[in-house]
């Protein structure tokens, strides 16, 4: 990833040495013929949009490997131990499920006939 990262960032500083190259010819034959649009002129346009296409998505690959590569620099991590697997479930089973819900029924109608005796009287 690393290695990578470096020919990502090579090709980076040569595509933007290219863009400034093309940028500054554009620039130069701009200014010595601003009334005529030479067929050269666009030329140059294209070539300077799709190095700036190359660029952006060079420049956003970069990123990506930076980011992938800070991650395994920043959380260092070792194994402590063997894994293993529980022999049993660890969660509640279907009988403290079933009195749970008994419990809760039965507050709950306790409840229910205490309101509607009190709205009675």
């Amino acid at each position: 990833m690393k290695a990578e990262l470096k020919d990502t960032s090579d090709k980076l500083v040569a595509m933007e040495k290219e863009y400034d190259s093309v940028y500054g010819s554009l620039k130069r034959t701009s200014d010595q013929a601003k009334a005529q649009a030479a067929p050269h002129d666009v030329f140059l346009a294209n070539v300077v949009a799709t190095i700036s296409v190359e660029s952006r998505a060079l420049n956003q690959r970069k990123a990506q490997l930076e980011e992938a590569l800070a991650s395994l620099r920043t959380y260092p991590t070792r194994v402590l131990g063997d894994v293993y697997v529980a022999d049993r479930p660890s969660t509640p089973g279907k009988l403290l499920y079933s009195a749970g819900g008994a419990l809760i029924g039965l507050i709950a109608g306790i409840l229910i006939a205490l309101f509607l005796n009190l709205r009675r009287r």
